[in-house]
């Protein structure tokens, strides 16, 4: 089988509901779950228009780069992934795997 996985911006993607269940199915605490997803969820963003500043906003999806925890939470984003594309291939599958409302990964297997 050979499988293609285009990673760039991958930070920029990472869905913060499929990052919640994730940390969920690690069986991480409660109370570590919340003050993950709110490290996650409490970045603003601004952005520079022809010189002058834009009113800050909150990103809807994605992870900090340059933080210490953002390499462990994509590491396990990623184990998760695998284990999906496992259990698709094990089962013969050609199904879809739905990571969130406006994303999914497609497995193509080639034998």
């Amino acid at each position: 089988m050979t499988l293609k996985i285009n990673l760039e911006k991958a930070y920029d993607k990472v869905s913060w509901d499929f990052l919640q269940a994730t940390l969920h199915r690690f069986d991480f605490p409660t109370g570590i779950i919340q003050m993950t997803m709110w490290e996650v969820e409490s970045s603003m963003l601004s952005m520079l228009w022809n010189g002058g500043r834009l009113k800050p906003f909150q990103p809807s999806r994605g992870l900090k780069q340059g933080t210490p925890l953002s390499p462990y939470l994509f590491v396990l984003y990623v184990e998760i992934l695998t284990f999906h594309i496992h259990e698709l291939n094990r089962e013969g599958s050609r199904e879809a795997i739905q990571i969130s409302r406006e994303a999914q990964l497609c497995l193509i297997c080639c034998l």
